[in-house]
């Protein structure tokens, strides 16, 4: 959490996949900041001027060969 209360995590979407997201001032409302290609995002971090630190994944699927 930054000093104006923005907050800024992960949560599991309907699909089952993580994505980072970032509240506004005073932890008022939820953004979905996307997963920059990849198969899921993680927040970790935000700074007093609204920059967040975290990961995005590439989910590989796996298949079995019969």
């Amino acid at each position: 959490m930054n000093d104006a209360g923005r907050v800024t995590g992960y949560t599991s979407t309907v699909g089952g996949s993580n994505h980072a997201f970032s509240t506004g001032s005073n932890g008022a409302g939820m953004m979905d900041l996307g997963i920059l290609g990849g198969g899921e995002s993680y927040a970790h971090g935000i700074n007093d001027t609204w920059q967040v630190v975290g990961l995005s994944t590439w989910l590989k699927t796996l298949s079995t060969l019969s």
